[in-house]
């Protein structure tokens, strides 16, 4: 939904007629999560989706004549699975609601959260009782320490997954925001003391993600030394094997026990081969995203059970 709501605004401020579609319940390999939206416009464009492609057509079709709200269950049970699309052994219901003046309002007070990073739910009625809900989430922060190519393409990895990025870095003349224009905020200060500074304040958690991409042991030591005793979400270091190993013998004669160094991801990222900045980004941003999941980031085809994590996603009420 958030991704959409910029557009859907724009629409309505244009005083364009807008369906609004949103997965309300999923129930087995459904290929979009509940509160994915899509919203048909009246000039015939639509934007975003609620499905990999399988249904927007049906959905499409529905929207141009809707004018109360209505639930639709798509399924592979259906008669008409393989018309709509949706072979994939999966099921959802779709609500579609015009927009009205209060939705508007609603969704303008979601997009106002969203910017300001402050979280806040949507509560949308549905026709048979209950409610589904699209959440503005406080986003996560992804820290790179090292002003470099590698930490730019990893910021533009990061925003892709919807992260604020931040890179630290004490060297002046690397850390400007022309060098590193992916990135939501570049600090010049050891990273360190910035971490230091950031928990002590109450900014750092389990949401955060922190990435050491400066290779050099005086930044490296301090910070990892520090970041290992907080409650991050994910710590990870560049190296190769030999300076990962030596650095973690540094940590132990620090003072940091197994269990500490065992949250310690380095050499960091998935072993994908690639050694260009961009290919060094897309291999931690799919270690993060697997760490996310709790998934080890082995190659789907040679896996069991399902692909998506997660059962039937319930309507409240």
């Amino acid at each position: 939904m958030l991704d959409i709501i910029d557009g859907v605004l724009a629409a309505v401020d244009d005083g364009r007629r807008v369906v609004l579609a949103v997965v309300a319940r999923t129930w087995s390999s459904s290929p979009r999560p509940v509160g994915s939206a899509m919203a048909v416009l009246d000039d015939g464009s639509a934007l975003g989706s609620v499905s990999g492609g399988c249904v927007e057509g049906d959905v499409f079709a529905r929207a141009a004549d809707l004018v109360e709200p209505e639930l639709v269950h798509y399924g592979v049970s259906d008669d008409d699975a393989f018309a709509v699309g949706l072979p994939c052994g999966g099921a959802l219901d779709v609500l579609l609601r015009p927009l009205d003046a209060d939705l508007t309002r609603r969704l303008r007070e979601l997009a106002r959260a969203r910017d300001a990073g402050r979280p806040a739910r949507l509560a949308l009625e549905l026709p048979e009782g209950g409610t589904v809900e699209v959440a503005a989430e406080e986003p996560a922060h992804l820290v790179i320490a090292g002003a470099s190519a590698a930490a730019d393409a990893l910021a533009a990895q990061g925003r892709l997954l919807r992260m604020r990025v931040t890179v630290v870095d004490a060297r002046e003349a690397f850390a400007t925001p022309q060098r590193l224009p992916s990135a939501d905020e570049v600090v010049v200060d050891w990273p360190h003391r910035w971490l230091g500074a950031q928990a002590a304040a109450g900014r750092v958690g389990p949401t955060t993600s922190l990435v050491v991409l400066t290779h050099d042991a005086k930044f490296d030591l301090p910070l990892l030394e520090l970041a290992l005793r907080l409650d991050l979400g994910y710590v990870g270091a560049m190296g190769s094997r030999r300076t990962c190993a030596a650095r973690r013998e540094s940590l132990r004669q620090l003072g940091l026990g197994e269990r500490e160094l065992a949250r310690l991801h380095a050499p960091v990222g998935l072993d994908l081969g690639g050694r260009s900045p961009a290919e060094m980004a897309l291999s931690i941003a799919a270690e993060l995203v697997a760490v996310r999941h709790g998934r080890r980031g082995e190659p789907l085809c040679r896996g069991a059970g399902p692909i998506h994590s997660g059962h039937e996603a319930s309507v409240n009420g």
